[in-house]
């Protein structure tokens, strides 16, 4: 918000940081201005700096008079840090920029209150609480003064030499794996800082893609990604038993030389796109089938009927070795295929439950509640069950879109 400026008289010169209105009194402004060879006018509050000098310079010196003395601090969670302070000498408008003494950053006001009012803007002498949003707490001390800050003046970049983009490009080469930045600055002779606008530029022009240092030309990069998904597509097929495999295995058969972080940020992007699914540091296709044995499918069996009988209170994955003569390792390992193979499903704190036993309690919870809100509470009465199972199950349905929080209460959405 621009800060207002009443004007005296008739100026000639353009003042786009302010906005300028005809000064009258009861206006409310943030300093008057008067234009050469007008007179002061009467109905200017005290506190009002008055300009007779029209420059963008001096109309900003006039206004920054005002200050705010640290009283208190709080930070209120939702809505961010409050400061609490007297105002001296001058407006404070909602939508400003204020800075700490001693400190350079400039924060923007998000809201201002006296007598738990909200107001757009504060006179001197106000007791004023000032929201700045989600900024830490610490950053402001009683006894500080606040006063106003400035926004920041771009800098005009200078052009990028096209010889220095070409260079980098022939560095980077054409193979999949790329180079890294320490690698492109010595070829180039460069540092990373000077380098740094550049490799944006190639980035925004389609010309790189990035990963946490590693930089690779768009058709390189695909043709990785495409040996990626090949490598992965092998092992499931020469596999069909196995749901998931390490990323490692699958780059080392791909012959791609990605690791590190390069790597992981790789396999995040692909599992955003949906072209790989990620558990416990191994990939699958997301269309893959697991081929369960003939052994593996009796476990499964057995265990999905165990999760089955417990009703809305299923058993936990210890108390599931109790009633089978099976190792812990080995019933991880079958809840894991059953997750695979979509019939199981655990939740939060470890609560299991079947695909089919989570449907029952879904239409169940929609013709109990019958469009109408519920608490987690009533929720938990009303199926007999705890509140850790009846929090994992709600988590679950609000993930999928099946209720919605509205305050202390959801509601059933389809």
């Amino acid at each position: 918000m621009k800060p207002v400026v009443g004007v005296v008289g008739v100026i000639d010169v353009e003042l786009p940081d302010f906005e300028l209105v005809p000064f009258r009194e009861g206006v409310p402004v943030d300093a008057v201005l008067i234009a050469p060879g007008d007179f002061r006018p009467d109905g200017i509050e005290e506190w009002v700096p008055v300009v007779e000098e029209p420059t963008a310079k001096a109309i900003r010196k006039a206004i920054g008079r005002w200050s705010v003395t640290i009283e208190d601090v709080e930070n209120i969670h939702g809505v961010g840090t409050i400061v609490f302070g007297l105002l001296e000498g001058g407006r404070l408008r909602e939508g400003g920029l204020v800075v700490r003494e001693g400190h350079e950053r400039a924060i923007r006001i998000r809201e201002i209150r006296v007598d738990r009012r909200r107001v757009e803007f504060a006179e001197p002498g106000s007791e004023v609480a000032i929201s700045f949003g989600p900024v830490p707490k610490t950053l402001f001390r009683r006894g500080f003064r606040l006063r106003p800050g400035r926004e920041a003046q771009a800098v005009e970049k200078p052009p990028i030499n096209a010889d220095i983009k070409k260079a980098i490009l022939d560095a980077v080469g054409d193979e999949p794996i790329g180079r890294g930045t320490p690698t492109i600055c010595k070829t180039v002779d460069q540092t990373p800082q000077q380098l740094g606008n550049v490799f944006e530029e190639l980035r925004r022009e389609g010309k790189l893609v990035g990963f946490a240092g590693q930089w690779i030309k768009p058709r390189a990069f695909d043709e990785g990604v495409d040996r990626f998904l090949a490598a992965l597509d092998a092992l499931h097929s020469g596999q069909p038993n196995l749901a998931s495999h390490p990323v490692g295995k699958v780059v080392g058969m791909a012959r791609l030389g990605w690791s590190g972080k390069p790597l992981d940020r790789i396999v995040t992007r692909l599992v955003e796109k949906g072209a790989i699914m990620m558990r416990d540091e191994e990939v699958r296709r997301p269309a893959f089938k697991v081929n369960l044995g003939d052994r593996q499918r009796a476990l499964l069996d057995k265990v999905v009927a165990i999760i089955q009988s417990g009703g809305i209170n299923t058993p936990n994955a210890h108390e599931i070795g109790k009633r089978l003569p099976a190792p812990p390792q080995a019933i991880n390992e079958i809840l894991s295929l059953g997750e695979d193979v979509g019939e199981i499903v655990t939740l939060s704190d470890g609560v299991l439950f079947t695909a089919d036993g989570l449907t029952e309690v879904r239409e169940r919870l929609r013709a109990g509640t019958n469009g109408k809100p519920f608490t987690l509470a009533e929720m938990r009465d009303s199926f007999g069950t705890s509140r850790r199972v009846a929090v994992a199950l709600l988590e679950y349905f609000d993930a999928i879109g099946f209720t919605e929080r509205q305050g202390e209460k959801r509601i059933v959405k389809s």
